[in-house]
């Protein structure tokens, strides 16, 4: 885990299977950390993940990049948060 030192932002993607044993364990541990050292910290919901599915309560208050709404352009908005770079080619919103 001493990756984690050099990056700014980390994106927290979230599918159809949720994270059990030691993944959970590093799963928790970077996002403690990410808090702690004050990092950009992206949710990104997955086309698979469940509808009616919630997101961890510490996980809900942030910006999320749902890539179940292909309208919202969620690969260009999913860069945009993780350099704070607005996209030269972001689709406008509806």
């Amino acid at each position: 885990m001493r990756e984690i030192v050099n990056i700014s932002a980390v994106a927290v993607c979230f599918g159809e299977k949720t994270a059990q044993g030691q993944e959970e364990k590093e799963f928790q541990y970077l996002i403690t950390e990410s808090l702690r050292q004050g990092r950009t910290i992206i949710p990104v919901i997955l086309p698979n993940f469940q509808k009616g599915t919630k997101l961890p309560d510490f996980l809900r208050s942030l910006k999320s990049v749902d890539f179940r709404n292909v309208e919202s352009d969620p690969f260009n908005l999913l860069i945009w948060a993780i350099t704070g770079v607005r996209p030269k080619k972001l689709r406008p919103s509806k």
